[in-house]
């Protein structure tokens, strides 16, 4: 119920952020650090404790350890590191959903839509990268000369240097 909550919540923030064109950071913090914060246990359970119940436990795959660290990072300007990131997060998720349809280790119903909200979030960061990126490439192409572009090169002009090498 708490995660269905979870998810209502996700959907509802992701139509808002597509709508004004730009991400919500502080709820992509909360749902990384959590998820982060259980792989960090998880994997302390397998590596320090030895508990036979955390070995090779597929929750890793939507609990990332790393999501401790890419929580605080959502905060700075999104980067092709993170959008990979996000990328390689999704095919994740992907594959545990794969390995429970296959029944290889059944993951609990309860998780299901905490789950879906990741893979909207890691979607939105995906695709207002790629967004982003599509545009600054746009500006690029058409960004025309002007007279302070000549003045800059002019001034910037090594002395013995001609305006020709620029």
């Amino acid at each position: 119920m708490v995660f269905s909550a979870v998810l209502l919540l996700t959907f509802i923030v992701s139509i808002f952020d597509l709508a004004k064109g730009a991400l919500s950071p502080w709820l992509d913090m909360v749902l990384l650090l959590f998820s982060g914060a259980v792989g960090m246990f998880l994997v302390l359970l397998w590596w320090i404790s030895h508990h036979t119940n955390a070995i090779n436990n597929f929750n890793l795959l939507w609990a990332l350890p790393t999501n401790l660290f890419t929580g605080v990072l959502v905060f700075r300007p999104l980067n092709w590191v993170l959008s990979y990131y996000f990328a390689t997060a999704v095919f994740l998720l992907l594959v545990l959903i794969f390995i429970d349809s296959l029944s290889i280790q059944t993951i609990n119903v309860a998780f299901l839509p905490l789950i879906l909200s990741f893979l909207l979030r890691y979607g939105c960061y995906i695709s207002f990268n790629k967004e982003m990126s599509q545009k600054s490439k746009s500006i690029q192409r058409r960004r025309p000369t002007t007279d302070l572009d000549d003045t800059y090169k002019s001034i910037s002009k090594l002395p013995g240097e001609t305006c020709s090498n620029h």
